[in-house]
């Protein structure tokens, strides 16, 4: 817990800036709503931060999304993470990349089926996983 500094009537700022955190949003998603724009906001923000993100699609060509181009201007990682035979090794294949970089790994789920499938995998591999429905 942060204690209040005495000298100043500032607290300190924890958690801002480059980190050694690589988040990864995961959606089920086919074209561009409500969800699809809060992801694209968050990854903005978050890479301005200086933070490692990226944007996974479960189970959805990334070519032809609409928000490859959004992420794509801020130099945000897009790409697919394949359907829910291939979420196993895909999530494998991540969280050795974000080690072999010195990183741990973050999973952000975005709706029902990228976190139920999701959330059980994070477990098993013991990488922290952050579920909005």
């Amino acid at each position: 817990m942060f204690s209040r500094n005495t000298s100043s009537n500032s607290y300190p700022i924890a958690g801002l800036g480059v980190s050694d955190v690589e988040i990864v949003h995961v959606l089920d998603s086919s074209g561009l709503g409500g969800i699809e724009s809060h992801v694209a906001a968050l990854t903005r923000a978050q890479t301005a931060c200086g933070n490692l993100t990226s944007v996974a699609l479960f189970g959805y060509c990334t070519a032809t999304h609409p928000l490859n181009n959004a992420l794509s201007q801020v130099g945000a990682r897009f790409e697919a993470s394949g359907g829910t035979k291939n979420l196993y090794g895909w999530l494998l294949n991540r969280k050795r990349d974000a080690n072999c970089r010195g990183h741990t790994l973050l999973i952000h789920t975005h709706g029902y089926k990228a976190g139920v499938s999701l959330r059980a995998l994070c477990w098993l591999f013991r990488i922290p996983c952050v579920s909005t429905f």
